[in-house]
């Protein structure tokens, strides 16, 4: 179980859809709606260490942008 929602019911489970590195768990109390994405669950159990540093999918996105930049700004030699 990952978390408990509140209602005017009362409190529900959440359970997680597959097991892995827990990463990015909201803060307690904060408002949700239906289909809302509450965390991220690595499936990866071997990278632990990348519960500590940005993800990859982060780190190519900036990797991207850094890219565009120097493009921009006509420093097209990125090697």
């Amino acid at each position: 179980m990952l978390a408990y929602i509140e209602n005017k019911e009362g409190q529900h489970p959440v359970y997680a859809s597959m097991s892995g590195l827990l990463r990015g768990l909201i803060r307690e109390g904060y408002y949700v709606t239906k289909g809302f994405k509450m965390a991220d669950i690595d499936p990866r159990l071997d990278e632990y260490e990348n519960c500590f540093t940005i993800s990859d999918k982060a780190r190519c996105i900036a990797g991207g942008v850094l890219e565009a930049i120097f493009y921009l700004r006509g420093q097209h030699d990125l090697s």
